[in-house]
C-alpha cells in the first residue's frame, strides 16, 4: 500500500474525530439537548435529547429536544436552551447530553461490578485471574486496604468505602469514556463537577461529628473571645476546598479535551496534507495515552480528596 492510498484512509478517520474543525471542538466541550455524534460528509448523526419542562400556562410538556427546533407548544431552543414565546414561567427538567451520558456510563459500571459480583459468587473467594473482572476485584481491594482502612481505620473504612468506590468510579468512567470521539465531555463540564462536589461536602456534614464542630468554630487551645474571628476563616476555608476540589477536575479534563481536538484540527489547516496527518495524528494518539493516564489519576484524585475531607469531619480526635 503506497503513501497516497494511506493518506486517503487517514483523512476520512481523522475527521471522525476532528470533523467540522473548531465547530466541532465547541460542541463537543460544552452541553447541549442535542448529542452530536459525527459529521461524515455531508451527512450528520444526532441524538435528540428529552426535554421536560413544566410550563406554567401549558402544564408538563415532555418531547424529544428535534421537536423544538421550531416553535411547539409554544417553547424553541435557542442556543442550547430552552425559550418560551410568550415569555411565560417555566421549569426546565430537561436530560441534557451530560446527563444522558452520565446515565450511560452508570449503566456500564452496573454491568461490570454486576459481573464482578457474579465471579465472586460463582468462585466464592476474590481471584485476581480473570480479566477484567479480576482488575476490578483488584482494585477494590486496593481501595479498602490502601485507602479507606488508612484513613478511618477497619471499622470507620468499610462504612465509607462504598461512597468512595463510587465516587471513583463513576468519574473514571466519564473521564475515559469522554476521550473517544463523539461522547459527551462530562466531567469537563463545571456543573457535573460541582454537583459531585457538593454530594461529597454534604456527605461528609453529615456524618461529622461533635468534635469537628467544636474545633471548627473554636479550634483546641485558641481562646473563645477569638470564636467570632475564627469561624469566618474556618468557613471560607470550607468553601475554597468544595471550589478548588471542583475545578481542579475540570480544569484538568476541559484543557485536555481541548488540546487533543484542537491538534487533530491541524488536519483541516495546514497544507501539505501529508505533512498535516504526519504532524498531528501521532501527536494526538501520544496525547490520548497520556489523557488515559490523567483520567484515571484525576479521579484518584478527587476521590482522594474527598476521603481526607470526609476523614477530617467525622474524626474524634486529632
Amino acid at each position: 500500500m503506497n503513501l497516497k492510498r494511506i493518506i486517503k484512509w487517514l483523512v476520512p478517520i481523522a475527521s471522525f474525530f476532528c470533523h467540522g474543525g473548531s465547530d466541532y471542538i465547541q460542541e463537543h466541550i460544552e452541553d447541549g439537548l442535542s448529542w452530536h455524534i459525527l459529521t461524515w460528509g455531508e451527512k450528520e448523526l444526532s441524538i435528540p435529547t428529552l426535554v421536560c419542562v413544566y410550563h406554567s400556562q401549558r402544564g408538563w410538556v415532555v418531547a424529544p429536544s428535534s421537536r423544538f427546533h421550531n416553535v411547539y407548544k409554544g417553547l424553541y431552543i435557542e442556543d442550547g436552551k430552552i425559550k418560551a414565546v410568550d415569555k411565560a414561567t417555566f421549569y426546565d427538567f430537561s436530560i441534557t447530553k451530560n446527563t444522558l451520558a452520565s446515565l450511560l456510563a452508570l449503566l456500564l459500571l452496573i454491568l461490570l461490578l454486576w459481573g464482578s459480583v457474579a465471579v465472586i459468587q460463582r468462585r466464592n473467594k476474590i481471584s485476581y485471574g480473570i480479566g477484567k473482572y479480576g482488575l476490578v476485584l483488584f482494585f477494590i481491594q486496593y481501595m479498602r486496604k490502601k485507602v479507606a482502612h488508612q484513613l478511618f481505620g477497619k471499622k470507620r473504612g468499610d462504612k465509607y468505602l462504598p461512597y468512595l468506590l463510587s465516587l471513583f468510579l463513576f468519574i473514571a468512567a466519564n473521564n475515559l469514556l469522554g476521550l473517544f470521539p463523539g461522547w459527551a465531555n462530562v466531567t469537563g463540564n463545571i456543573s457535573t463537577a460541582l454537583a459531585m462536589t457538593t454530594v461529597t461536602f454534604t456527605y461528609a456534614l453529615y456524618n461529622s461529628t461533635s468534635y469537628y464542630w467544636r474545633h471548627f468554630f473554636c479550634p483546641s487551645g485558641a481562646p473563645i473571645w477569638m470564636a467570632p474571628v475564627i469561624a469566618p476563616i474556618e468557613c471560607l476555608g470550607f468553601i475554597t476546598k468544595a471550589s478548588s476540589l471542583s475545578m481542579r477536575l475540570t480544569a484538568n479534563m476541559f484543557a485536555g479535551h481541548f488540546a487533543i481536538l484542537s491538534i487533530l484540527d491541524i488536519i483541516f489547516s495546514l497544507k501539505p496534507v501529508i505533512l498535516a496527518v504526519a504532524i498531528s495524528i501521532p501527536f494526538a494518539i501520544f496525547l490520548f495515552c497520556l489523557k488515559v493516564l490523567v483520567s484515571i489519576l484525576q479521579a484518584y484524585i478527587f476521590m482522594f480528596l474527598s476521603a481526607k475531607l470526609i476523614a477530617e469531619t467525622t474524626s474524634n480526635h486529632h
